[in-house]
């Protein structure tokens, strides 16, 4: 009995999606922040982008969200590990991870300071 209702035999793993999407966020702010360590003068983001570079509470904010997020990526892909399937999703859903954690980490650890770009003088 073939039909419109019968399963494809493929079966979808919410964890290993919550670990891409999450991950994704993650290292968005992450590298938006090593953007703005690196080269400070920066205008893309106009005002936002000067509270950045001056360390200012948008940043401490973006620090804050880029460890929750990353910390979630890693935790539900070591989740979505559990079934068995998804070797990429859970090996991209870490990497992603990793990078939403590099730049807070470091930070907080005073491995990243301000103004990292070349020093000239």
């Amino acid at each position: 009995m073939a039909g419109i209702y019968k399963s494809s035999g493929k079966h979808v793993n919410p964890a290993a999606g919550l670990s891409i999407l999450t991950g994704l966020a993650g290292a968005a702010c992450s590298l938006l922040l090593w953007l703005f360590a690196y080269r400070p003068e920066t205008s893309f983001f106009g005002s936002w982008g000067r509270e950045i570079a001056a360390n200012g509470l948008l940043a401490e904010q973006l620090r804050v969200l880029a460890v929750t997020l990353g910390a979630i990526a890693i935790a539900s892909a070591v989740m979505a590990s559990f079934g068995g399937r998804g070797r990429w999703t859970t090996a991209t859903g870490v990497a992603l991870g990793a990078i939403g954690l590099s730049y807070p980490v470091l930070s907080w650890l005073n491995v990243a300071t301000e103004n990292l770009g070349p020093q000239i003088g």
